[in-house]
């Protein structure tokens, strides 16, 4: 008698593992789907925050806005910032990034390449006796197609030294 397995024991015992790692992948798959999906989302919301506040300091101390128009909108954004000697500061939207350029140096890309700026808009409102004040809308996606993450921010900014 000779000892090992037959023919049929090894196709049962390859049917067992595979139903086995079919069923372990299937579980886990979707673990690391939703781990992708929340760093994306994480990803999207740190650099709308960063580029917020980075709009946010333009303004803290703005004395004018020279684009948009009073009364416009536009896709630039430009402030001259009291006691700043690079005035003017101004943003604008190229390929998919948002830039800054200080007293019209070369513009520096604010973003990291994880996200895409699908808008910017600035809208100069100005109400007669009252300090101007900003609109922004700014739409971030996450530069990978299959996280699916983006955000809108619309938020109202007044000038204030």
């Amino acid at each position: 008698m000779t000892k090992g397995f037959t023919l049929i024991e090894i196709l049962i015992y390859l049917a067992l593992v595979s139903l086995i790692a079919t069923i372990s992948i299937a579980s886990v798959y979707p673990l690391i789907d939703n781990y992708y999906r929340s760093q994306a989302r994480l990803d999207i919301e740190s650099e709308t925050n960063f580029l917020m506040r980075k709009i946010n300091w333009a303004l803290m101390g703005a004395y004018s806005i020279n684009q948009p128009a009073s009364g416009g909108t536009s896709t630039i954004f430009s402030v001259n910032k009291e006691g700043f000697s690079q005035n003017p500061i101004a943003f604008d939207v190229s390929c998919e990034n948002l830039r800054i350029s200080l007293a019209g140096a070369e513009p520096i890309v604010l973003n990291n390449v994880n996200v895409k700026i699908e808008k910017a808009e600035f809208e100069n409102i100005f109400q007669s006796g009252l300090p101007s004040s900003v609109g922004i809308e700014l739409s971030v996606k996450h530069s990978n197609p299959k996280s699916n993450a983006s955000t809108t921010i619309k938020v109202k900014i007044g000038l204030r030294k």
